[in-house]
């Protein structure tokens, strides 16, 4: 048991173990939990981790402080119970139950992803146009093709306004206002940058959207497949598709009297997107929601609560790759149903 514990925060599993409540389908958290030391893999949820080390289930205890992320965590918050925890370690709705999809249909669905991930990772080399004829004979060709996204788009057109998100049924819709300042991730603080609420911003961004819809949630931990494919979060409810992905093409010597202008003239005033960035200096990549005002880009970051805008080249950061930036539409999309039960937790926020 020793050997589990290694390199692990044994300390901090030895002391609460006994008070976690042992229940199936809620996950290990990578960054808090043990590797199994037979093949090195983290243990995945509590009943896998029970059954090696004869943990019994008992009634449900605190842990102390809130539950760290995959890119480490902030203890010094408040105490999480865990029945808590059923809700911000809740599994990802399988693709194949979410959109009742057969296995071929399936094989077609992770296709149709893949080629957001391909976009939203090589932006540089990304041919739109190519890449649309690409998937439209893709889609055309297979024989699954047109059933998977008849069942995607029947589903997508129930979840633009879902009955229910983490529990939580729609209310009145939100002003930006109402909506966030703050609300959206809550727990986030500005100056621990090991909290785990510095890591999810593919699910804040989720979060806004949603609260402007009424949906009274707050953001909760790091999605895996979100961080990787931000995009697959929404399904276009027209299609079954997830939202077209543009390249911004805005390069720093190209277009020098007025590339935020060009920029802008791509959006359309009153619609809302989200804005998928990389850094010069390291590999990680951000998003945020994007929206116009005149020759102006509004640049809203739900996961800090930051507005600023881009008027000229000048006013983005120097540490973003410009080469980097691609968008898509969100406030027309539907929300997938694969995440709506993980992005968020219910919100006590009073609006």
């Amino acid at each position: 048991m020793d050997a589990l514990y290694k390199d692990e925060r044994g300390y901090y599993i030895k002391e609460y173990i006994r008070k976690i409540y042992i229940e199936d389908g809620i996950p290990f958290d990578p960054a808090l939990h043990p590797r199994d030391p037979a093949n090195g893999r983290f243990v995945r949820t509590y009943r896998e981790y029970a059954k090696k080390q004869k943990v019994h289930k008992t009634v449900p205890g605190q842990i102390n402080g809130t539950p760290s992320g995959s890119n480490g965590g902030n203890r010094s918050k408040n105490s999480t119970t865990a029945e808590n925890l059923k809700n911000i370690l809740r599994p990802t709705t399988p693709a194949k139950k979410a959109f009742e999809l057969t296995d071929e249909e399936d094989e077609v669905r992770k296709i149709i992803f893949d080629r957001c991930f391909r976009i939203l990772h090589n932006p540089e080399k990304a041919n739109e146009e190519k890449d649309q004829r690409i998937l439209k004979k893709y889609l055309e060709d297979h024989p699954a093709a047109k059933s998977t996204l008849a069942k995607m788009k029947k589903i997508a057109k129930e979840n633009v306004f879902p009955q229910r998100i983490s529990g939580a049924k729609q209310g009145v819709p939100m002003s930006h206002e109402k909506a966030d300042s703050g609300k959206v991730n809550p727990e986030y603080d500005p100056n621990d940058k090991t909290d785990e609420y510095h890591h999810n911003c593919q699910v804040c961004v989720v979060v806004y959207e949603m609260r402007l819809r009424g949906y009274k949630i707050k953001a909760g931990l790091k999605v895996e497949e979100l961080s990787a494919n931000s995009a697959i979060a929404w399904l276009d409810p027209e299609t079954g598709l997830p939202p077209e992905i543009h390249n911004v093409v805005l390069k720093s010597g190209d277009d020098k009297k007025d590339p935020i202008k060009l920029f802008a003239q791509k959006l359309k005033e009153g619609e809302r997107y989200n804005l998928v960035y990389g850094y010069k200096e390291s590999k990680k990549k951000h998003v945020v929601t994007i929206t116009r005002e005149g020759d102006k880009i509004i640049v809203y970051d739900p996961q800090a609560n930051e507005t600023n805008e881009w008027s000229s080249i000048g006013s983005i950061p120097d540490n973003i790759r410009l080469e980097s930036l691609v968008y898509y539409r969100v406030d027309n999309m539907a929300l997938n149903p694969m995440y709506k039960n993980i992005v968020s937790v219910p919100s006590e926020d009073r609006l």
